[in-house]
């Protein structure tokens, strides 16, 4: 196995984000990378920008991620607290 796509998503027209599970050296990796679509080509293909870590790491990536949705839930729900006038007002 060298890389098996887990899931994508089109960030925009040209654009589309993708998770695959990679094998270097005997080793699995997790990627995380921005694919783009070059005016001259019709097959996508992989930016500079992502990451790569190995497997072991997935557990504590899935803790930030499961934070940082709790995180971005409890800004939003004060940033619409605020905008409605339902923030404190002593």
């Amino acid at each position: 196995m060298e890389n098996l796509l887990v899931h994508s998503f089109q960030k925009n027209e040209s654009e589309e984000i993708r998770i695959s599970l990679r094998e270097y050296k005997n080793r699995h990796y997790l990627d995380l990378r921005l694919f783009f679509q070059p005016q001259d080509q019709r097959e996508m293909v992989p930016s500079k920008k992502g990451i790569t870590v190995s497997i072991e790491f997935l557990p504590e990536l899935k803790r930030g991620l499961l934070k940082f949705e709790q995180e971005v839930r409890q800004f939003l729900s004060n940033q619409e607290q605020a905008s409605s006038g339902g923030g404190d007002s002593k």
